[in-house]
């Protein structure tokens, strides 16, 4: 759709320049894939019931990164270190996801054992 030696293009009054990518095609290509997948995990995350949802906050938090580093065009490099700008994001969840996991299993356990008596108690009158 695009010309390959396009190296800019303007759309409603805003330049955007393919800088390092080398032409709008590969720029419109990597930032329309990480927009696909940041769209498509803050679909689920608003749309998910379960405890477990904040665990998404992880690739939300990496593709939040990945999408600034496309957009900021003076930079030379992509999707290298990401990863470790996001571990102050990734880290607090993790243990949060760790924390919350444990509590539920005691508490399921708990729930189990219960009934395991209750049955008995029944059982014996």
């Amino acid at each position: 759709m695009i010309p390959e030696t396009t190296e800019s293009i303007s759309f409603l009054g805003v330049t955007i320049k393919a800088g390092a990518y080398g032409n709008i095609n590969y720029y419109a290509y990597y930032f329309l894939t990480k927009m696909v997948f940041f769209s498509s995990f803050a679909i689920w995350f608003v749309t998910c019931r379960h405890w477990w949802r904040f665990a998404l906050l992880v690739p939300l938090a990496m593709l939040v990164f990945q999408i600034v580093g496309i957009v900021n065009t003076s930079i030379d490099y992509i999707d290298e270190f990401d990863f470790w700008y996001s571990l102050p994001i990734v880290i607090p969840v993790l243990v949060l996801l760790i924390f919350i996991s444990k509590k539920m299993n005691f508490y399921v356990q708990s729930l189990d054992l219960l009934d395991e008596i209750n049955q008995e108690i029944k059982k014996e009158s």
